[in-house]
């Protein structure tokens, strides 16, 4: 027996079994402590049907080189990983910047005693927006109405 082995034995009754404890039992709980975790089910492996190969079996041909998958280059690998990280990088100083926005703005506001919030600043920009594009918006419509009045002008002398 070795040592710090708690023994138990199951002696089978009728339909129960009785438990009888042996040596070792204060040792019980620390054995419970360094128990292993109990092992995962192992997978089973999918059954395939087997193939009977005999000198009659036509094995069919490797395909062309052309046709075959090309070796991958590790150097095109590490070039596009590259371009990957930079665009990370870009986004997340991008990112730094308008958090960086944000606080300076709701710092500006504090300082006028008025209580700013990310909405309220995010507003405030698209309202810019719309600003700049309903100017957009006019200097093409001018720029319509001089071109139809510039067409109407030629079409006057070249009908004339």
């Amino acid at each position: 027996m070795k040592k710090g082995q708690n023994i138990v034995k199951y002696v089978k009754k009728g339909e129960g079994a009785e438990k009888k404890e042996g040596e070792n039992e204060g040792k019980e709980k620390a054995e419970e402590e360094t128990k292993e975790k109990p092992e995962k089910p192992k997978r089973q492996r999918k059954i395939f049907e087997y193939v009977e190969v005999t000198l009659e079996t036509v094995i069919p041909p490797l395909p062309k080189k052309s046709e075959r998958l090309k070796e991958p280059n590790e150097g095109d690998y590490w070039k596009e990983v590259q371009k990957m990280d930079d665009e990370i990088n870009m986004l997340w100083d991008n990112y730094k910047n308008l958090r960086n926005e944000i606080k300076t703005a709701m710092v500006e506001k504090k300082g006028k005693n008025e209580h700013a919030t990310i909405r309220e600043i995010f507003m405030k920009k698209i309202e810019e927006q719309k600003k700049i594009f309903e100017e957009f918006k006019a200097k093409k419509e001018e720029l319509k109405e001089m071109k139809d009045s510039i067409e109407e002008i030629v079409f006057f002398f070249l009908s004339s």
